[in-house]
């Protein structure tokens, strides 16, 4: 992928004040409704905050208050939307407490709502109030493509609940198990980028705006909601919504494709432990309220590394940073709404949320256009394809270790299996009486270490071999199980959408297929291993008789080492004991032989004693 057109930009960040509400204002009954107020918009890019006798003033790239419309928030976020359709990757957050209007500004006002919330000050029906920034989004986005001419787009839809990673659009369409949470799905470095991604994420493709929006709402219905203080319908996860925009261009080669990713956040809202747990909260929505603080502050924590320019993000200490990790300080063009209550009761969370909107502001973003020269690989294609060549690459670079090692192994049994050279020593004249002892050309026991060496490593590279097929082969089982549960949904004529379930199982099947192929070359280097451990059986076991012989003199000994293939490892000290001993019988020549074979005095003296002698000095 080639990059050009780099355009460095701080985040933006803008700010969204909903209506103070009638419950806020019932809780101070015996103040006034401007002493009630904390937030006070001080122009249309700052907002300032009373925490008692402190004011804390923010400036921003847009305030909004209780009389702006849906309308006004999308107008200035348009031109984000737009740098996608040039090629520009874009990122949309929705960040603040919870109750404070969050999803109603990324996705609008939901059909079934009981209705507005009473204000205290008197605000204009919003007749678009149904229409977030998604659904306007979407519609700007196929308005413009379709002036423009071809190309192709495809939508992924997931959600983070306790630190678990679900496909919303799986589960929606029949692919995922009943219950949304059945199957968490892993993150892991892409090959081709080493930036994050979901594996098993479900990518659909997108021909019209109703489809989508359709799609949207149906997968907003199976997000992870809870009644709350605050509202009736409070969401307890974090959603992300990407939409991969695939175009051709003209680049300096001719037609090249150009890429980008739209990605629309609607975080979960944070909350304080203890006024939920003074209502008498359950174990389950404390600790969904922990794992949403928890993501929460670790966004926090990034976003201050990324302002103070420090060499460490932590971004792998939850999920959520680490799937937007290129949205928050990479190549992206990126905008922060954060959603503020009015109420002094909220001051202390509107105070941290404003801390975030500054340390936020200071991050900067180098967003570039993408372009592919492979004109002729789609979106979809060329991540797949992307994915097994490298992984088909470290198969290969594995084999040639091991092929190395095994090819060393072998010239070390060969070199072995030399016949030695004739011993100088055999000329030399001897004192009369006394025998020439055999001198073998090399130590037994460093011939044998050797051997053993080579062999565990040839074993243990075998072993692993055989671990990685007994892995391939149970993720196949697993893909074949996927694959006929997939067909046995579509032939049962289920209510689900047909056209992801086959699009699945065509996925499906082709990442069978190439785990098919990666299954038989494992095999294949298994087979290969274990032809080269028996040739270094036989090589090393040559090399084990040939020194034996030397040692007895060109005649073979009764105690030859029984071959390595029918010795077991405890056997080998033996084995080891028996060759000292027949060396010592080869040296040996009557009762002076065996003098001569004695080493050191104090074994002399015990010799000469046993057999009531003087002591030989």
């Amino acid at each position: 992928m080639r990059k050009k057109k780099e355009a460095s930009e701080t985040i933006q960040v803008f700010a969204r004040v909903r209506p103070l509400l009638v419950s806020e204002a019932d809780q101070f009954p015996e103040k006034d409704v401007k002493d009630i107020r904390a937030v006070e918009i001080s122009s249309d890019k700052e907002i300032c905050l009373k925490r008692g006798r402190q004011e804390y003033s923010c400036p921003l790239d847009g305030v909004f208050g209780p009389v702006n419309k849906q309308e006004d928030v999308f107008s200035a976020l348009h031109d984000v939307v737009d740098s996608v359709i040039e090629g520009v990757n874009a990122t949309i957050f929705a960040y603040g407490q919870t109750g404070t209007g969050k999803t109603y500004t990324m996705v609008g006002r939901h059909p079934d709502a009981r209705g507005t919330p009473a204000a205290v000050e008197d605000v204009e029906p919003d007749e678009g109030s149904v229409f977030g920034v998604i659904p306007r989004a979407v519609q700007r986005l196929f308005d413009i493509l379709r002036q423009k001419g071809t190309f192709r787009m495809h939508c992924t839809f997931l959600e983070v609940y306790n630190e678990n990673v679900y496909d919303l659009i799986a589960h929606h369409s029949g692919i995922g198990e009943k219950g949304g949470h059945a199957h968490s799905l892993g993150i892991r470095g892409a090959m081709s980028s080493g930036l994050p991604e979901v594996m098993g994420l479900t990518k659909i493709g997108v021909e019209s705006p109703e489809f989508l929006l359709d799609l949207i709402n149906k997968c907003n219905e199976i997000r992870s909601i809870r009644s709350t203080e605050y509202n009736d319908r409070s969401n307890r996860s974090h959603t992300i919504l990407q939409l991969i925009l695939e175009q051709e261009g003209e680049g300096k080669k001719g037609k090249v494709k150009i890429i980008s990713k739209l990605s629309l956040v609607d975080l979960a809202g944070s909350e304080k432990w203890k006024r939920s747990h003074a209502k008498g909260a359950d174990d389950k929505r404390i600790a969904e309220m922990t794992k949403i603080n928890q993501s929460l502050t670790t966004l926090g924590r990034c976003i201050s590394a990324l302002a103070d320019g420090t060499s460490h993000i932590p971004y792998r200490e939850s999920k959520l940073t680490r799937i937007l990790q290129d949205s928050l300080g990479g190549n992206c063009r990126t905008v922060f709404i954060v959603a503020i209550s009015p109420s002094i009761a909220n001051a202390e969370e509107t105070y941290s949320t404003l801390r975030f909107a500054d340390r936020a502001k200071q991050v900067m973003v180098h967003a570039v256009v993408n372009e592919v020269d492979t004109a002729d690989v789609t979106v979809t294609q060329r991540m797949r394809y992307e994915r097994e060549i490298e992984r088909l690459k470290k198969l290969l670079a594995q084999a040639r270790r091991e092929s190395t090692i095994a090819e060393g192994d072998e010239k070390e049994g060969a070199a072995l299996s030399k016949p030695p050279a004739p011993s100088s020593h055999r000329d030399t004249k001897k004192p009369a009486g006394q025998a020439y002892r055999t001198r073998v050309p090399g130590p037994v026991g460093s011939t044998r270490q050797s051997s053993r060496s080579s062999l565990a490593r040839t074993s243990k590279t075998e072993e692993l071999l055989r671990r990685q097929v007994t892995l391939l082969k149970q993720s196949q089982q697993n893909y074949e199980a996927e694959i006929d549960r997939m067909k046995g949904l579509l032939k049962s004529k289920k209510p689900g959408n047909t056209r992801v379930m086959k699009e699945h199982l065509s996925t499906l099947e082709q990442e069978n297929a190439a785990l098919r192929g990666a299954l038989e070359a494992a095999e294949a280097m298994v087979e290969k291993e274990r032809k080269a451990r028996e040739k270094m059986r036989a090589a090393i076991r040559n090399a084990l008789q040939k020194q034996q012989q030397a040692a007895n003199g060109g005649e073979m000994s009764a105690s030859m080492p029984r071959p390595l293939s029918t010795m077991h490892e405890g056997d080998e000290e033996e084995e080891a004991a028996r060759t000292r001993s027949a060396e010592v019988r080869a040296s040996s020549d009557g009762e002076e032989g065996e003098e001569r074979r004695i080493s050191s005095a104090g074994t002399q003296r015990r010799w000469w004693r046993r057999r009531g002698r003087p002591e030989r000095r």
